[in-house]
């Protein structure tokens, strides 16, 4: 199919199509053979915007293949060429990505120094999401750092306020929430003041409710929960004692056993449910955001029955 193609460049355009899908699919040898021949093809036309595109999709191949230094090598190389043309918008979208390799890698200091970079780079050029999502990876990086919580917790909050100012859609601003979350229940945690720790932990509750409200909004989330229509009416069915619901929650659980920590937590949150438990607070408190959202709206289809029309599908329309 390339081999058709009369245009290099457009040649070079289809295999690095080719090589995402290929990665895609899990196929990392061929994606990383479709991307080196883009590379190739684009140094021969000397289009140093493309090869920064080839350099960066190369590092992505090798980072999924946890093959850490050629990743970084990659991303490095398609940095200095976007820094080169003037693209630091793009450099910093590299760069971030570098903290990210360096984090997998374990060199926390190393992705700092990236985090940082690429902050203060898009902040400058007033550019894509200003840096919050880059704010976000270094609080969540350094909140495990012993003496640092103030400092993450001011990150943290330059990114929520920032990620308020973006398209709710891409701006992703339930992990800001979550991560104010995790940072009030490590200040909780080591504080010794009873009162403070209770106000502590009331924030990070109210934190969590505000990702989970921040995530429902979102035009995918509907989609998404409707995968899990099914279960839903079953557990729904099992709260009102329904003997057949009842049986489809322990099959749905005797999978979440084998499955992931946040559902495995989902599970022993079910039992609870179908026992009669509704405090959104009490059943959320622990839970991933997804299974958090799962457990929220199954609640609110119990309180008001009408809104499980919102997870089905639409009735097509009748043909005349």
């Amino acid at each position: 199919m390339v081999e058709g193609l009369s245009d290099p460049r457009q040649q070079g355009v289809v295999l690095g199509q080719l090589g995402t899908l290929a990665m895609q699919e899990g196929d990392l040898k061929e994606a990383a053979e479709r991307h080196r021949t883009a590379l190739e093809l684009f140094q021969r036309l000397r289009e140093p915007a493309m090869e920064a595109v080839a350099w960066h999709q190369l590092g992505m191949v090798f980072e999924e293949a946890r093959q850490w230094d050629e990743a970084e090598r990659h991303y490095r190389e398609s940095a200095r060429i976007e820094e080169e043309r003037g693209n630091l918008a793009g450099a910093a979208q590299t760069w971030n990505q570098l903290a990210n390799v360096n984090i997998l890698a374990g060199k926390p200091d190393a992705a700092e120094r990236w985090y940082r970079k690429a902050i203060k780079t898009m902040q400058q050029e007033r550019s894509g999401d200003l840096g919050a999502k880059a704010l976000n990876n270094l609080a969540n990086l350094l909140q495990t750092q012993p003496g640092r919580l103030a400092e993450v917790r001011q990150l943290a909050g330059e990114a929520l306020a920032m990620s308020q100012t973006l398209d709710p859609g891409t701006a992703e601003i339930w992990k800001n929430y979550n991560l104010l979350a995790q940072i009030a229940d490590r200040e909780a945690a080591a504080c010794a003041d009873s009162r403070r720790k209770t106000e502590l932990a009331a924030g990070a509750c109210e934190h969590r409710r505000l990702a989970r409200d921040a995530r429902r909004n979102v035009a995918g989330t509907r989609h998404k929960l409707r995968q899990f229509a099914p279960i839903i009416l079953a557990i729904v069915a099992a709260c009102a004692g329904q003997a057949e619901g009842r049986a489809a929650v322990k099959q749905f659980q005797q999978m979440l056993s084998q499955a992931a920590p946040d559902w495995q937590s989902l599970s022993r949150v079910l039992d609870r449910l179908v026992a009669g438990e509704r405090d959104e607070t009490a059943l959320c408190d622990g839970l991933g955001s997804t299974q958090a959202l799962l457990i929220e709206t199954i609640l609110q289809v119990l309180a008001d029955p009408s809104t499980l029309s919102d997870l089905l599908p639409s009735e097509p329309p009748e043909t005349p």
